[in-house]
């Protein structure tokens, strides 16, 4: 080999080794992952009861005329009397207990469903780091293992150096 292609190709060789070099460094770092989110529904089913009293009621439409200063009335509902005394007049209504009106229960169940969007959950994809002070022993090996990379790295290149010159 002449020396013209020699230096050529120490230098294509320093050149794909720092190519590899910053590749291996980019590849090794965090990945990131990408989570899709999906967003669900609760059904939820509720029974209302609800309870519905049908009063029936006759109609009723009762007059009594007096020369008296006293009236009385009566019907099945209820029992009235007026009486007039000293200029004023008194007058009172009462219900009867002893009949009922007519009355009808009807219990009613309806059923609701409704459904609720439940907002979907953010994964975090981050690294939380936390400031918590190393011991002495993970940081010697933390410098020691740095320190073998340089130099493992600095010897490769050496050799390949050596290796291709002579």
């Amino acid at each position: 080999m002449t020396p013209k292609k020699e230096k050529c190709f120490f230098f294509s060789t320093i050149a794909i080794v720092i190519l590899l070099i910053i590749l291996a460094f980019f590849t090794s770092n965090c990945t990131r992952r990408v989570y899709v989110p999906v967003e669900k529904t609760i059904t939820e089913t509720q029974v209302l009861r609800d309870t519905v009293i049908k009063l029936k009621l006759d109609v009723l439409h009762d007059t009594i005329t007096t020369k008296d200063t006293i009236s009385y009335l009566r019907n099945k509902y209820a029992t009235s009397w007026a009486k007039w005394s000293s200029g004023k007049l008194s007058h009172s209504l009462a219900t009867n207990t002893e009949s009922e009106p007519e009355t009808t229960v009807k219990y009613i169940d309806r059923i609701r469903t409704i459904e609720i969007p439940k907002p979907y959950e953010v994964l975090r994809t981050d690294t939380i780091y936390k400031n918590k002070p190393m011991g002495w022993f993970k940081t010697t090996r933390m410098h020691i293992g740095d320190t073998a990379s340089i130099l493992g790295i600095t010897a490769l290149i050496i050799w390949l150096i050596k290796k291709r010159l002579g």
